[in-house]
């Protein structure tokens, strides 16, 4: 636009001169009228006249065509030095008061000096911008920091090349950018650094956390077919370097499950379905095998997938082991005929299996459906109060597990006697009990038996108490062998016996007495 200007100015010259040509023939018509109309005027009256037509179209016409674009074409200039000035000072001001440390260094063969600094310089080195300039790498850095930086600027310089580089200074990581500035013989180049001091403590908090995790995130761009890895993925692929080709990612697979991870990636591309596979690779370094899930989302508007992939061995071992010893468990349990039970406290949610049904004579199917309700409606009304008050005690830990022996309704009517035990096995944030798992065993011939010998007992005890006992001291006559009683009569033994006792006697002789009372008997019955 200011070009046209100053063409525009130019311009008017040559219109100038026009101008000019025209005032003149304009005037010789004017003496040509003036004649005409006073032809009393004397010639030099009427150039009189054309002197004083002539200065007052001469002089608006001078301005016009000559002064005035000139005057313009000045203002202008003006304008654009102000417009100039003003953008030197904004980015003077920028460049002192930037977010970044920005500066300008002059390479001088073997020194390096700064021309202009931000004034954030303070925060970095502790020096104002002010006593930065024009002080040498060595005056503001450790000899060996400034030999490094010396080092890098006359590579940019000499070079001509744009250098980016991390490098640490005082405790903190800083990104710098370095780009060579053409000005004459002067080698300057100009310099921008970042603090990423906050950044990489992210980044090595996540990478200790996929480490940890055994967890890494990737993205592949379907344009060049390269996948960006994060440091915890290449460590669970074996690879040393975190850009990959998707040729070579793609080798690491086991071969049965390639068709499976093509199949789920046209399907999560073409119809978005849900990209969630587990599946085994070769760790390219040592060559181990390792189970991974891999889940992964699409962009179609720049063509890139990401996601996660997680190293899940362990978790398939504990799956594997955790499986082998449910089945173990299931057989034990089938084994001993016990019925197993899980609730959800919270939501009342139940699972019996089938032989907790079979215990009470019912198919899971006839329960339906199923909840903490089922047991409720077929446990005795008495022993529910005490089911309850034992499950309190546990849940506030008053009892290490959960254990009643209650009734409960068979499916023909008779009541079958259960030990139902249990215990909390998860609690929600709140302490409040959340899962328990428990069981159910049939003692009902155990409870018949009780009751047998609880009735036998009590026969033997009724006995006992109608059993009249001798003790103490007998009085007994040395000679007759009667006994006194307590009332001082004295009595045949067998008598005293009969009274005191349910002992009965029968009556017989000894052999001796037989010898002294009937000897000839005697004889007979030895000969």
């Amino acid at each position: 636009m200011n070009k046209l200007k100053i063409i525009s100015s130019i311009d008017s010259v040559p219109l100038f001169y026009l101008v000019i040509i025209s005032i003149i023939v304009a005037s010789m018509c004017i003496d040509a009228v003036l004649l005409e109309v006073f032809p009393m005027l004397s010639p030099s009256g009427t150039a009189l006249i054309n002197v004083i037509l002539l200065s007052v179209m001469l002089i608006p016409t001078f301005y016009y065509t000559l002064f005035r674009p000139l005057s313009v074409l000045q203002a202008e200039r003006k304008k654009q030095n102000d417009e100039m000035q003003e953008r030197n000072e904004l980015f003077s001001h920028f460049i002192r008061h930037a977010p970044i440390f920005t500066y300008i260094n002059e390479v001088k063969e073997t020194r390096s000096f700064v021309v202009e600094a931000s004034d954030n310089f303070q925060e970095m080195l502790g020096i104002h911008r002010n006593n930065i300039i024009g002080k040498s790498m060595e005056e503001l850095f450790s000899a060996d920091f400034a030999t490094k930086v010396i080092a890098d600027d006359k590579l940019v310089v000499s070079q001509n090349r744009v250098l980016k580089i991390e490098e640490q200074l005082n405790g903190r990581r800083y990104f710098t950018n370095k780009a060579p500035i053409a000005l004459g013989d002067r080698k300057l180049l100009a310099g921008y650094s970042i603090d990423i001091t906050e950044q990489k403590q992210a980044e090595e908090r996540l990478r200790r956390a996929e480490t940890f995790a055994r967890i890494g995130h990737w993205e592949l761009s379907f344009e060049n077919k390269m996948m960006y890895a994060s440091d915890g993925a290449i460590q669970i692929y074996g690879y040393t370097q975190n850009h990959l080709s998707l040729d070579v990612v793609q080798q690491a697979t086991l071969p049965e499950y390639r068709p499976i991870l093509d199949s789920a990636m046209k399907d999560l591309i073409t119809k978005r379905k849900p990209y969630d596979v587990e599946f085994k690779i070769r760790n390219v370094s040592n060559g181990n095998i390792v189970d991974v899930r891999l889940k992964a989302e699409y962009d179609p508007e720049k063509k890139i997938m990401f996601g996660v992939v997680q190293d899940i061995t362990e978790r398939k071992k504990m799956e594997d082991s955790l499986r082998d010893v449910y089945w173990r468990l299931e057989n034990i349990i089938e084994g001993s005929n016990i019925g197993t039970w899980e609730w959800n406290v919270q939501t009342g949610e139940t699972v019996f299996n089938d032989r907790w049904g079979e215990i009470l004579g019912y198919r899971l199917d006839e329960l339906s459906p199923i909840s903490i309700k089922t047991w409720e409606n077929l446990v005795h009304p008495d022993d529910f109060k005490l089911s309850s008050e034992m499950l309190e005690r546990h849940i506030t830990g008053l009892m290490p597990t959960y254990s009643c022996e209650c009734q409960m309704k068979h499916k023909q009517g008779h009541w079958v006697w259960i030990h139902d035990s249990g215990s909390v096995i998860t609690r929600t944030i709140d302490g409040e009990p959340l899962l328990m798992f428990g069981t159910h065993i049939d003692i009902t011939e155990r409870k018949k038996k009780e009751e047998e010998r609880d009735q036998m007992i009590a026969v033997l005890q009724e006995a006992l108490e109608q059993i009249k006992t001798l003790k103490g001291i007998v009085p007994i006559c040395a000679n007759c062998k009667k006994i006194r009683d307590d009332k001082g009569f004295w009595e045949q033994v067998e008598i005293y016996v009969e009274k005191n006792s349910q002992a009965q006697f029968s009556h017989g002789i000894c052999p001796d007495c037989v010898d002294l009372l009937y000897p000839q008997f005697a004889k007979k019955i030895k000969g």
